[in-house]
């Protein structure tokens, strides 16, 4: 028997366009972060998780070095959105700095949705970040159903990053 796939957020057709991003770099993450990220993300359900993506832009692939786990700000609103905190991205900004690598994107999960943005994702967005987002399902215990990362492309519009 297999699993219904998970709804979208909601606005998710808004804020998305399917289709791989004409100029992003493909990402590569370890299997060790990988795991890491999958069990954030089952610890916080049903609430959302959130973190930073720290690499470098090399030899044409987008290389996620570290990732950073910090704690969902959102107010009353763990269980469908998150926040981070101007004070940890300006943390997270240093500590990038001293190790020689950029803050390259953030992760959220999205707890029984989809892996894809929602229009609150879209109005959190930066150009150039990565925007990786786990889809959490909760069938007897949570487990990651979906991984997927999106970059806004020129126009504002979600498009899909591919993994190497």
């Amino acid at each position: 028997m297999t699993a219904s796939p998970l709804p979208s957020p909601d606005g998710a057709d808004k804020a998305r366009l399917t289709g791989s991003h004409p100029w992003a770099l493909p990402i590569a993450l370890s299997d060790e972060d990988r795991l890491s990220l999958a069990s954030e993300s089952c610890k916080a359900f049903p609430g959302e998780c959130c973190g930073f993506l720290l690499g470098k832009d090399q030899d044409g692939i987008r290389q996620i070095l570290e990732v950073i786990h910090i704690d969902n700000a959102a107010p009353d609103g763990e269980h469908r959105r998150f926040s981070i905190p101007p004070l940890q991205y300006m943390k997270a900004e240093r500590y990038a700095a001293q190790k020689d690598v950029q803050i390259l994107g953030v992760y959220h999960s999205h707890p029984s949705h989809a892996a894809v943005p929602s229009v609150h994702d879209l109005k959190l967005a930066l150009p150039f970040f990565s925007y990786l987002i786990l889809a959490v399902r909760n069938s007897q215990t949570p487990h990651v159903d979906h991984m997927q990362s999106w970059q806004l492309d020129s126009s504002g519009i979600f498009r899909e990053e591919t993994f190497t």
